[in-house]
């Protein structure tokens, strides 16, 4: 699955179906996590549903901050829950982790329910003349840029450098 910015898609939890029945569930905690630390993972967007509250946490004894919903009361049962989610400012920030871990009764329960969000990085309008021996270079994020990549880029920035330093050497002369 992918997303964009601006999207707040809707992120749901329903109990599982059996018969014309839907299961109820008491317990339920929801976190969104960006695989880059140093990026953005997005914003669970309030109003939240009645029962449930937000808290902030460092993600896997990192820097990064993360956001989870979580029941906040223990008299409620759902068969169902929607909780909507506003995608990172900054695009593209990173590929977005969903991660739920739902309690249908006392010793019963499911942990490790993820869903990846991915981005869909923008093709470049770029034109080299002679193109890239080795393609184009890569953002820490896999989208492809107006650089040339490997050996060839090297070649280009050391015959830059060589320019600027012959230029230089000229004027001094």
């Amino acid at each position: 699955m992918d997303y964009v910015y601006p999207s707040q898609p809707g992120v749901s939890l329903n109990g599982t179906r059996s018969g014309n029945a839907t299961e109820k569930f008491i317990g339920f905690m929801i976190s969104v996590y960006n695989e880059f630390h140093d990026e953005e993972s997005g914003e669970f967007v309030k109003p939240l549903p009645a029962g449930v509250s937000m808290k902030e946490c460092h993600f896997n004894s990192t820097s990064q901050m993360i956001e989870f919903v979580e029941n906040s009361t223990n008299s409620n049962q759902w068969n169902s829950l929607q909780i909507k989610w506003k995608s990172p400012k900054k695009y593209p920030a990173g590929k977005i982790t969903i991660s739920a871990s739902v309690v249908k009764e006392d010793g019963v329960y499911w942990d490790g329910i993820t869903l990846s969000l991915n981005y869909v990085c923008a093709v470049p309008g770029c034109n080299i003349p002679g193109g890239c021996d080795h393609g184009l270079a890569k953002t820490k994020f896999g989208c492809e840029t107006c650089e040339c990549a490997g050996a060839a880029s090297l070649t280009v920035r050391f015959t830059s450098l060589l320019l600027i330093a012959f230029t230089l050497f000229c004027n001094l002369i």
